[in-house]
């Protein structure tokens, strides 16, 4: 006789946390060209870069998908991009993802000026990160201190290898450390915004994230970082962090 069912959650004090519903829309900038990643993007989308056993996109899509998120909407403007569409669909037959065309390069946030949702926030994803996070704890936090927008940082330590020196205002030298190290927190490219940041956005106008942040600060808009780990973040858009990031992946 059948006693009792285990689940994972028996084993898993925040299974049930990590797969809390979200019921917001997902942006995923899958538009760009790929061009630190050639010759793989001559033949096919930067979107569609293998990682171990599926493409980026696909992982990217599923970590979301945890959270039972339904609402998929991807900035494409080339040719190439347009192999993910057949694709995603045959991969992920039973969602209905909309495609956000660009028609000239919009940059890495002009594709929200083509946007629309009645959401009161959404996610926005670079197509090619992994970042390994708690979606539900960093919508609390974003929603908890009434964010306009929350980007995703982690903290790393960058070391110059030789011995640097400083000089007076003579030429004459100061003092030398050898291999300085210093810390910057750096975006990650994974995103929550209020909906009234898309008015900011300007139409069929090249425009970068950085661009979207430097108006909001002038603007006094309220912008928070969520700090993460950085063994919790991959940037998979150059060769030597791509295979940085296979290695670190195939070690867990």
């Amino acid at each position: 006789k059948i006693k009792d069912i285990i689940t994972w959650h028996n084993f898993d004090a925040d299974y049930e946390r990590r797969h809390k519903k979200i019921s917001l829309p997902v942006v995923i900038m899958a538009g760009g060209s790929g061009t630190r990643l050639k010759p793989f993007t001559d033949i096919l989308p930067k979107a569609l870069i293998p990682i171990k056993d599926r493409t980026i996109i696909e992982t990217i899509i599923e970590k979301f998908r945890k959270h039972s998120i339904k609402d998929f909407n991807i900035s494409i403007n080339n040719k190439k991009a347009k192999i993910i569409k057949p694709f995603l669909k045959d991969v992920f037959p039973q969602l209905k993802i909309k495609y956000i065309e660009e028609r000239v390069k919009l940059g890495t946030a002009g594709a929200l000026s083509l946007f629309k949702t009645s959401s009161k926030h959404f996610f926005v994803s670079n197509c090619d990160i992994l970042v390994d996070i708690d979606m539900s704890d960093f919508h609390e936090f974003h929603v908890k201190n009434n964010y306009d927008i929350t980007l995703v940082s982690c903290k790393m330590s960058f070391q110059i290898p030789y011995g640097t020196i400083n000089l007076n205002s003579k030429g004459d030298l100061k003092n030398i450390i050898e291999k300085p190290s210093n810390e910057y927190f750096v975006n990650t490219g994974l995103y929550l915004l209020k909906k009234e940041i898309l008015k900011i956005v300007p139409q069929n106008k090249q425009f970068d994230f950085n661009d979207l942040i430097t108006i909001c600060i002038r603007k006094n808009k309220k912008i928070g970082s969520y700090v993460i780990d950085d063994s919790k973040w991959h940037d998979v858009g150059e060769w030597d962090q791509y295979h940085k990031a296979i290695k670190n992946l195939e070690n867990k």
